[in-house]
């Protein structure tokens, strides 16, 4: 089918309740545009920027720095020529990697992403320390998470974030007539503006009844991209397949416009507003929480398991993103498709690339197209240099194997869910009493493996795990909690999600989700891969700790004892297995 965008103004409006459906598959996605470049001047600039780069640090972290500064100058640039006035459309560079494995499996959307494109290949095989490697990538890691956007940040929000209130009121009147919902008798006024860090919502409000019109930060001309259209798209009917076919607390929708055709000149969702303080509220704070706070701690896992519960039912036979038929808005099946996500090194820039997240039929499959990816920006293990980065690599493969032996699902089932991309405490609603009400920004829906799906512990549980965490230093730990905290309340979550699936098969692997979780963002980077083998060998090597790196270079240079490489295969079996 054609699955191109259609060319006239998009606009749509639910006006009938519609009935569950079963899923479907494979459909194309729409073409996406060219996005803007930096000029020469800036890129000489900045290749000058970087060439005091301190000895040993590798290709990759060199060129993400590239990036990153490149990003700064296009921000530069833009600011002016804003202030200047000039409405000059530039093209957006949009980044095929090949492929990008795994974008939802970032543990941090900050995170500092692969460049494959650099020329010297034997760079790809010398490892610098690892407190060189480290520190170097925390540094540009940081900068980027300070070029986060301010509230008003005209060059990141454009017009967006200061919509007027006459204009809103207009489109609800519009809208009013569209929507079946009786909302006829109505007449909305303007409440408050509220600011993520890729939306504006306007809160709306008559008769008690409320309202939110959802604002993309990039929604106006200098920024709004077919990939931008696109997305919008799927997350508002998204959030009306997710209301039809689950029991989540989630919006409801009740319409949307990709273009900037409409009152206020601008792309929106509009769905209903959803009560409640957001999670975060009662996880920062006291390391050793009691009384009030810890209670609130536990009816928030216990009522958080069984929210995520009205998911299990939802399986795909591939992983991809959900799409749905662009010849019909109310068609109600989705589709896997392939589709586009965010550029990590660059979330916050106004000028963003794109990475491919690619179709797969099985999770054998992401493993190898995972595993051939990262060998191909590194080095295959016997092209490697390094001995103890062959070593490590070595270590990782034998993890592969055995986490793909150790967690299948039951023969014949799908092997891919529906779960929520940003598993965080910003997105999840509480009441007073820590009680879940409501669970908001499903967008970027994706089906993605079980192993890591609904019956996953909340996101910020698995942090202990990341590549930078290093408590208590503190440099990169942005929560309050203590490693034993985290296996605390990851146990708790364990307990009350198996008891509120009725011991379902997909329970068994929440106890060990978080490693999952981290397995599969080892695909992304060398240090991803390097610290997740050391957190691993740590478990199973425990008072080897200290010299792991000295046993990564044993394991690269000289290979296995007899009978140690059957005794480690056993070893990360019984480790990956579910409980």
């Amino acid at each position: 089918m054609d699955a191109s965008p259609p060319s006239t103004s998009a606009h749509y409006s639910n006006s009938a309740d519609s009935s569950p459906k079963t899923p479907q598959s494979d459909m194309d996605m729409p073409q996406h545009t060219d996005m803007p470049q930096t000029g020469e001047s800036s890129k000489q600039d900045n290749a000058a920027k970087i060439s005091d780069k301190p000895r040993g640090v590798t290709r990759q972290v060199a060129n993400d720095f590239y990036n990153f500064l490149k990003g700064l100058a296009t921000k530069t640039e833009k600011r002016r020529r804003v202030s200047e006035q000039h409405r000059a459309v530039d093209t957006v560079e949009t980044q095929f990697a090949s492929p990008p494995f795994l974008a939802w499996a970032n543990p941090r959307t900050s995170s500092v992403a692969d460049n494959d494109n650099a020329e010297d290949e034997e760079a790809a095989v010398v490892t610098p320390t690892s407190a060189e490697e480290d520190d170097w990538g925390r540094r540009v890691r940081d900068q980027i998470i300070a070029l986060k956007p301010k509230q008003h940040d005209w060059s990141y929000w454009g017009p967006t974030s200061t919509i007027p209130q006459h204009k809103l009121m207009a489109l609800m009147r519009t809208l009013q007539q569209d929507i079946k919902n009786g909302f006829e008798e109505h007449t909305f006024q303007y409440v408050d503006r509220l600011h993520g860090a890729f939306n504006s919502a306007y809160i709306l409000e008559s008769k008690g009844v409320k309202v939110c019109v959802r604002v993309p930060a990039c929604g106006w001309p200098e920024r709004w991209t077919e990939v931008d259209q696109d997305d919008l798209r799927a997350a508002a009917l998204g959030l009306r397949y997710m209301k039809n076919n689950t029991y989540l607390p989630t919006p409801v929708l009740y319409s949307y416009d990709m273009t900037m055709d409409n009152e206020i000149g601008a792309p929106y969702t509009l769905m209903s507003f959803v009560e409640g303080t957001t999670a975060d509220t009662i996880w920062k704070g006291s390391c050793n929480p009691a009384g009030a706070i810890e209670n609130k701690r536990q009816n928030f896992l216990r009522s958080l398991a069984q929210m995520v519960c009205g998911l299990k039912d939802v399986r795909f036979d591939q992983f991809g993103t959900i799409a749905f038929d662009w010849s019909d808005d109310e068609a109600l099946d989705p589709q896997i498709s392939f589709g586009f996500r965010l550029n990590g090194s660059n979330i916050f820039m106004v000028h963003r690339s794109f990475n491919i997240l690619p179709v797969q039929n099985s999770v054998e499959a992401m493993l190898a197209s995972g595993k051939a990816k990262r060998f191909e920006a590194d080095g295959y293990p016997e092209q490697i240099k390094d001995a103890s980065k062959r070593g490590i690599y070595i270590l990782w493969e034998m993890m592969i194997e055995a986490f793909e032996k150790s967690t299948k699902p039951p023969s014949g089932e799908p092997e891919f869910v529906l779960m929520q991309s940003d598993f965080n405490p910003q997105n999840i609603l509480i009441n007073d009493d820590g009680v879940v009400t409501g669970s908001i920004d499903w967008d970027c829906l994706e089906a993605i493996p079980r192993q890591v799906g609904w019956s996953c512990v909340p996101h910020w549980l698995a942090l202990d795990w990341a590549w930078d965490y290093d408590w208590p230093l503190g440099a990169s730990v942005s929560d309050d909690l203590k490693p034993d905290d985290y296996v605390r309340y990851r146990n708790d979550y364990a307990r009350y999600l198996c008891e509120a699936s009725g011991g379902h098969f997909d329970s068994a692997y929440t106890a060990k989700s978080h490693i999952y979780r981290h397995f599969f963002a080892s695909f992304e980077s060398y240090p991803w891969v390097r610290r997740f083998v050391s957190n691993v060998m740590a478990e199973i090597l425990p008072r080897n700790g200290f010299v792991f790196r000295e046993y990564a270079k044993h394991v690269g240079k000289d290979g296995f004892h007899k009978g140690e490489r059957a005794w480690l295969q056993e070893q990360l079996f019984r480790f990956f297995a579910p409980k």
